[in-house]
C-alpha cells in the first residue's frame, strides 16, 4: 500500500508542475486536472482537463 501512496504523491506533483507549465506557455486563466482513482475499464478515461483563457486560441493550443 505504501508503494501505491508515494506513486500518488509523485503523480500530484507532477500534474501541477504541468498545469504550472502549461499556464505559463499559453497565458490559461484557470485550469484543473482531475485523475480519478480507483479500478478502471481498458481504455476508459481517467483524467480530465478543464482551461479558461482570454482568447479561445491560448486555450485550444492544448487540445
Amino acid at each position: 500500500m505504501r508503494e501505491r501512496e508515494e506513486y500518488e504523491k509523485i503523480a500530484v506533483c507532477d500534474m501541477h508542475e504541468i498545469r504550472d507549465n502549461a499556464f505559463s506557455k499559453f497565458g490559461l486563466q484557470e485550469g484543473t486536472l482531475i485523475h480519478w482513482r480507483g479500478t478502471v475499464q481498458v481504455g476508459e478515461d481517467i483524467l480530465l482537463i478543464g482551461v479558461s483563457s482570454g482568447h479561445l486560441s491560448q486555450g485550444i493550443c492544448l487540445v
